[in-house]
């Protein structure tokens, strides 16, 4: 399959479904937040536990690609930190969405679509660690205290990542009575994911988008900045790189605006932050997939 192929078969669905969601974001109004509530408490958690779960991966190469996520997150929030101090911009939604990237609706797709199940897998562990941080580090920079730390512990993601990853180091095998169930809800979250990303992106105002610009190209310019270093500096196996790659270039998490819009008073220019950077990826994923597949 050609390099013009791949990139189709990943962009084209991902991108269709956002348009889906968007289109119905424009034309109706309707409650996402079952949806939402659906995807967070339960098909995210079950396609970690199926994608981790359903195959071995050595212990090395968990903590190489989680320790990437790490690293990515921090030295994006280390350069957001510069930001700040040389401009005076000490907003919270500089740090929240510069530093937390959509770990899950793009990637998830491209890397399946593109690289199979093995690559989705790694995703899944860059996902698990970036989440942990963000719904940390995350809330507590949103909340201004150490009380958001503690907000991770009610989410089954939490669990179902440290379940995952037991699973595989351990190879247990799971009865397919149990796995198939927890697969077919899974299977789920994906389509959701986008379509809900749509739909909220409908209904953001891109009025703040020039407030917005310096926190786009602190995810986008930083993030991918963060993630060829560490690449370059461990020069981790083929897998473990191009997760790592297409992760940190990721625009703002979706998640970053609800926590800058429930915790800060600044939830307008983090939505615009979110809209600006995902209208960006339309045009440099592509491109960043052709990359990937010639490595």
């Amino acid at each position: 399959m050609d390099v013009v192929t791949i990139v189709a078969n990943s962009v084209v669905p991902v991108f269709a479904v956002i348009g889906l969601g968007y289109f119905f974001g424009r034309r109706s109004a309707f409650d996402v937040k079952p949806l939402v509530d659906f995807v967070i408490y339960a098909a995210i958690p079950a396609l970690v536990i199926k994608s981790l779960g359903g195959r071995h991966i050595p212990l090395n190469l968990l903590l190489t690609t989680g320790s990437a996520a790490l690293f990515v997150v921090m030295s994006v929030g280390f350069i957001a930190l510069i930001y700040a101090k040389v401009s005076g911009n000490w907003e919270k939604d500089v740090f929240v969405c510069a530093m937390f990237a959509n770990a899950a609706n793009l990637p998830f797709p491209l890397a399946l679509l593109a690289f199979g199940e093995e690559a989705l897998s790694y995703q899944v562990v860059y996902m698990a660690v970036h989440v942990t941080l963000m719904y940390t580090v995350g809330v507590s920079i949103a909340v201004g205290s150490g009380r958001g730390v503690f907000h991770f512990l009610k989410l089954p993601l939490v669990y179902a990542s440290a379940l995952g990853i037991f699973l595989s180091v351990a190879q247990v095998e799971v009865p397919q009575l149990v796995m198939r169930p927890v697969a077919m809800l899974g299977d789920t979250a994906i389509p959701i994911l986008l379509f809900t990303l749509g739909y909220k992106m409908a209904g953001n105002s891109v009025r703040a988008a020039f407030s917005a610009t310096p926190i786009v190209l602190l995810r986008l310019l930083g993030g991918a900045a963060a993630g060829l270093t560490f690449v370059l500096v461990v020069d981790p196996p083929l897998e473990v790189k191009r997760a790592v790659l297409l992760a940190c270039a990721m625009p703002s998490a979706v998640q970053s605006f609800m926590l800058c819009a429930k915790f800060t008073k600044s939830g307008e220019r983090a939505a615009a932050a979110v809209f600006l950077s995902t209208a960006v990826a339309l045009i440099y994923i592509p491109f960043l997939m052709g990359w990937l597949t010639t490595l």
